[in-house]
Order: structure tokens, then sequence, then C-alpha cells
């Protein structure tokens, strides 16, 4: 959590992966490179080959959350899961942020988990 903490509020910036800006698999990318040394993808269709399947129902601190855009069901964007219902993630407008999986707009959209560490 102190590493997600040591980006919120960075500036959402399309293909970035710093402090000075992020975009979501970016994030992703730098959470898991700093805390356990893991190299992925920077792009949210080859994060959601990563790692082992998990329910939305059964999501656990760490897991990498999807969503689908409505109609056309294309993954669009992916966050990591914090527990009761919660979400970090960077976030076109807020930049890096933390969000509800209660919220409508995610709700509607969430897709699936995946698990990268056990």
């Amino acid at each position: 959590m102190r590493a997600i903490d040591d980006y919120l509020g960075t500036p959402y910036k399309w293909g970035g992966e710093n402090a000075r800006g992020m975009d979501c698999s970016g994030f992703v990318k730098v959470i898991f490179q700093q805390v356990s040394g893991l190299s992925l993808p920077h792009s949210v269709e080859k994060l959601a080959g990563e790692g082992e399947p998990v329910s939305l129902s059964n999501l656990q601190f760490g897991d990498l959350i999807f969503f689908r855009k409505s109609g056309s069901g294309r993954l669009f964007h992916v966050g990591i899961y914090l527990g009761s219902g919660n979400f970090a993630h960077a976030s076109t407008q807020n930049g890096v942020t933390i969000s509800s999986l209660s919220e409508p707009y995610y709700k509607r959209r969430a897709a699936f988990g995946r698990r990268l560490i056990r």
C-alpha cells in the first residue's frame, strides 16, 4: 500500500510510467516492479493474460481488476484491488486515485480479476 500511496495524485499521461505521469497499465507495471520485482507488460490486453484468473467475488488485496467498454466489450482499463470494494488506478480525469467498485460507472464495467502473486 505504501508504494500505491507514493503515486496517489500522479497525473494521468497516456503511455507514462513514472511520477510525472502514468496511465493505468503503466501504474500497474510500476507498482508490481517496485514491490515484487515482476516485469509486466505496459498494455491492458497483455496484462489480462498474466497470472491466474480470479472471480470478482474472490478478489484479494493486490489482484488486478479489469474493465470492459460498454457495447464493444473491449478491455480498456485495469486497477489494483485494495479490499472492501476499493481499487487503485490511473484515471484519465483524476490521475492515480482510489475508487469504489460500487460506483455505477465501474460496477457496470468490471469484468474479471487476475492474481499475479500467491
